[in-house]
């Protein structure tokens, strides 16, 4: 099992760019979403953004290393 270490992001201005990979987890039992984020990749790793709360419309942001952000990117690529 892989595990990244991310960090979580204070404050963020939004991203205005689109993001460079959509990740969707969906649970096929219940038909419902696990995991609903979105990356944006850059020279320092990568920036996710987590979709939280009950209606998903809250987004939690963190970092993850240039290691971690190479590997996420190479399973995509």
């Amino acid at each position: 099992m892989i595990y990244m270490q991310k960090e979580k992001v204070a404050s963020i201005v939004e991203p205005t760019t689109k993001p460079d990979l959509h990740l969707s987890i969906i649970s096929p039992k219940r038909s419902t979403s696990l995991v609903d984020s979105e990356v944006w990749f850059n020279e320092s790793g990568a920036t996710i953004g987590l979709r939280s709360g009950k209606a998903g419309n809250q987004v939690d942001y963190f970092n993850i290393s240039k290691e971690d952000a190479d590997f996420l990117y190479e399973q995509f690529e």
